[in-house]
């Protein structure tokens, strides 16, 4: 069994590889953007799939930090549902013998995750304004196209529009119609 102090190292450890990958989703949000500005289908294609990756990184570095918490959690005599910043505070509480650099670490680790999401939702946010302004301005080109070729008031021929609409064209032979 793994003592409560290489419990938390090895949480330490996954947090920082977790930081890493946060990193690499900003500069992605960021080349996105780019993307998006300049309409370039093909890079913005290439940076999602890249996202989806770092995306599935950040799962496995989840997945492998939810059982250390809850591993440490009960070692530290918390609820295993405990949250990080309650494992910093418990281990405040403990005569465990940890590096102070480890626990300031996990202390500015916590901060900078805090930031790290404030600064990609604010990103994601703009990229889907600028999505949604794209998908506007296609709607819009379609519609376009659209009215062009529909016959709202007739029949569109090869020499133009025919002003009789189909469903009363019978109606010059029928006088009682």
């Amino acid at each position: 069994m793994t003592t409560p102090t290489n419990s938390i190292e090895e949480l330490y450890s996954v947090l920082s590889e977790q930081l890493q990958a946060y990193h690499q989703l900003i500069e992605l949000a960021h080349q996105e953007r780019v993307a998006l500005e300049n309409e370039d289908i093909s890079r913005l294609t290439e940076t999602i799939h890249t996202k989806e990756r770092v995306a599935e990184s950040i799962a496995h570095w989840d997945d492998t930090r939810a059982k250390i918490t809850a591993s440490l959690a009960v070692q530290l005599e918390l609820p295993h549902t405990a949250s990080l910043s309650d494992i910093i505070a418990q281990l405040d509480n403990t005569s465990l013998s940890l590096r102070q650099e480890v626990k300031q670490g996990l202390n500015d680790i916590r901060q900078e995750f805090a930031n790290l999401l404030e600064q990609l939702l604010f990103l994601y946010n703009g990229n889907r304004k600028l999505l949604e302004a794209g998908l506007a301005r296609v709607n819009t080109t379609f519609d376009y196209i659209s009215s062009a070729t529909s016959s709202s008031d007739g029949q569109y021929t090869s020499k133009g529009r025919n002003q009789v609409a189909v469903q009363c064209a019978g109606n010059v032979l029928n006088w009682k119609a």
